[in-house]
């Protein structure tokens, strides 16, 4: 399932959720930087499984409480890993940066497998903010 496409010919700050009360927290980071660097704010939610992923209903809710504190959000929803997703979109020409939270839903899995912030930061070409 994927909403409108996104911009490249404007870099944005993309930010990851997963609709978390952390995601949250680095939204709304990702917000005042993107209003700071006057660009757009890329909203995505990624999901390996989308019929456990949460609804667009719930992407327009966060895209539409970001967009209240004045920053110019896009929303998307991807099919995949959520570090492959987020690094497929921080390509230079179309992404100033990248911000995700430390802390995720899959927080007792990161043991095994490592988080979805640090295998983002790892292998992102932009800089990458963790919250």
């Amino acid at each position: 399932m994927k909403t409108k496409k996104l911009d490249k010919v404007h870099p944005a700050v993309v930010c990851g959720t997963d609709f978390t009360p952390a995601a949250g927290h680095a939204a709304d980071t990702a917000a005042a930087l993107a209003r700071r660097m006057s660009c757009p704010l890329d909203l995505v939610h990624a999901s390996a499984l989308p019929s456990y992923s949460p609804t667009l209903a719930q992407l327009s809710a966060e895209a539409d409480r970001l967009r209240q504190q004045g920053a110019d959000v896009r929303e998307s929803i991807v099919e995949g890993n959520a570090d492959e997703e987020l690094v497929k979109l921080a390509k230079p020409k179309s992404c100033r940066m990248v911000v995700v939270s430390s802390l995720g839903k899959r927080a007792p899995q990161r043991w095994l497998l490592g988080s979805v912030s640090e295998r983002t930061a790892e292998r992102a070409l932009v800089p990458t903010l963790v919250v």
